[in-house]
């Protein structure tokens, strides 16, 4: 259910939301983990032949300042991640493999991250923060990419820190939350400034806050839209598992590495790419 964007401006504009994150599926802080064993490995051309980046060439080498260089290029007709609708060709980023015992991470720098089209123009950037794969080179000479399944990392992370004392900061839980229990939140907070004002009074409201709409048109809406919310039904443990998968991108770098150092096999289980030498 989407209020109208008149609505929700309003709604905003009363000073009623938190500042919300972004919907981007970055994580906020880095691993400190010293470089893998197994970096040097990875250098070179790799062609991958299963998984969802099959067909893609990645040539890997060593950044002139630190850590590795990624130049990925992709197949006639792959839908770009940073541009709806448009086709990418090549990508780029810069990454560092870390590595804990026998687990190697590749924490890719979403900064650095940039796709772009056959004409070499660019479409566009990932932002800020940091993913994650987890790499194994394998006994026969082919290299295994593995994502992670953000469910399980979210179901890991609750059971690992429950009862931790760890906190974060209330806007990033807040942010966390679905657009449904987000807009409840600012229907209520206008029910219960207006609730006792007539419709005349509402609308004074509405005009001293400077919105050009009809305020009595938008004083109706949002009584409207509150009656609706009110009634909302939610998938309530869907909403929770949201909850938790958002709550493990801001974790601490001491608490990301404890979890991938200790449940590697159960939290990079979201797909594998495999890779031979191209």
């Amino acid at each position: 259910m989407v209020p109208s964007g008149t609505a929700s401006r309003m709604l905003a504009a009363v000073g009623l939301c938190a500042v919300a994150i972004t919907g981007c599926s970055h994580f906020e802080h880095p691993l400190t983990w010293d470089e893998s064993p197994v970096a040097n490995d990875v250098l070179g051309s790799w062609r991958a032949v299963e998984g969802d980046e099959a067909g893609s060439i990645v040539a890997v080498s060593r950044a002139e300042d630190q850590g590795l260089r990624f130049q990925i290029t992709y197949p006639d007709g792959t839908p770009a991640t940073v541009k709806e609708g448009k086709h990418k060709h090549r990508a780029e980023f810069g990454a560092d493999l870390l590595g804990f015992a026998s687990v190697a991470v590749l924490q890719i720098e979403a900064s650095t991250y940039g796709e772009y089209d056959e004409e070499g123009r660019s479409l566009g950037s990932a932002g800020s923060g940091y993913l994650f794969r987890r790499v194994k080179p394998l006994p026969d000479g082919t290299l295994s990419v593995h994502r992670l399944d953000r469910t399980v990392l979210g179901q890991v992370t609750e059971s690992e820190f429950a009862d931790s004392g760890l906190h974060l900061t209330v806007d990033k839980v807040h942010g966390c939350l679905g657009d449904d229990l987000r807009m409840f939140e600012l229907t209520q907070a206008w029910k219960a400034i207006t609730g006792n004002l007539d419709g005349e009074l509402k609308v004074k409201v509405i005009a001293a806050l400077g919105e050009e709409n009809p305020a009595d048109e938008l004083a109706e809406e949002l009584d409207n839209l509150v009656e609706r919310f009110d009634r909302l039904n939610i998938d309530a443990y869907r909403e929770l598992a949201r909850l938790r998968t958002c709550i493990a991108r801001y974790l601490p770098s001491t608490s990301l590495e404890q979890v991938f150092a200790s449940h590697a096999d159960q939290v990079f289980a979201g797909g594998v790419d495999l890779y031979v030498r191209d």
